[in-house]
């Protein structure tokens, strides 16, 4: 069965990641299954310990779920085709 992993990072401590979470949790994310990084910017990529989590957590068939900066914010697949 397919399970849905979200994730959800801020820039910096001061940043909200409530609306990204909103908009996961909507898409269909347990809350269980939402993982979170604080503080970590975009420049430290090899420092993202809750991202490393949510890949560990996939399973053949699940799908991961995030908002991309610049990008609406709004949910999306990896699997989804542009139209």
């Amino acid at each position: 069965m397919t399970k849905l992993i979200g994730y959800a990072r801020g820039s910096t401590c001061q940043q909200s990641t409530d609306r990204q979470q909103i908009h996961i949790l909507a898409a269909g994310v347990r809350r269980d299954d939402l993982y979170v990084d604080h503080g970590i910017s975009g420049a430290q990529q090899a420092s993202r310990p809750y991202f490393a989590r949510a890949l560990d957590a996939l399973e053949d068939g699940d799908e991961l779920i995030t908002l991309l900066p610049r990008l609406p914010q709004e949910p999306f697949c990896a699997t989804d085709q542009p139209s």
